[in-house]
């Protein structure tokens, strides 16, 4: 895991630990979470936040279903906070998007 130089074993470790809490994890919850977060930060945009919102709470829904098959894994408040931060992106990306529509239209 060293970009540069050797790998050390506090390295491996911090790999293992990384790892593990993937790997216990909902893959659709981290997904989400990721997407959700980009909606919500590229929002200003308007139509890459809303992309990638409708993106974020598709697939955080899956998750939340993925989990109630799966109840060993972990993931829940990930898969929320993916849909949440989807929804805002949504609704930011939209209402710019539209702000910008209306004043070039007037």
């Amino acid at each position: 895991m060293a970009i540069l130089g050797r790998e050390s074993e506090r390295d491996r470790q911090r790999a293992l630990r990384v790892k593990g809490f993937v790997e216990a994890r909902s893959p659709y919850a981290l997904v989400s979470a990721c997407l959700g977060l980009m909606a919500a930060v590229d929002a200003i945009t308007g139509i890459l936040g809303v992309v990638l919102g409708i993106a974020a709470v598709g697939v955080g829904v899956r998750g939340l279903m993925h989990l109630k098959r799966e109840p060993e894994l972990l993931g829940r408040r990930l898969a929320i906070m993916g849909i949440v931060l989807g929804a805002i992106g949504i609704v930011v990306g939209a209402a710019l998007w539209s702000m910008r529509w209306f004043a070039d239209a007037g």
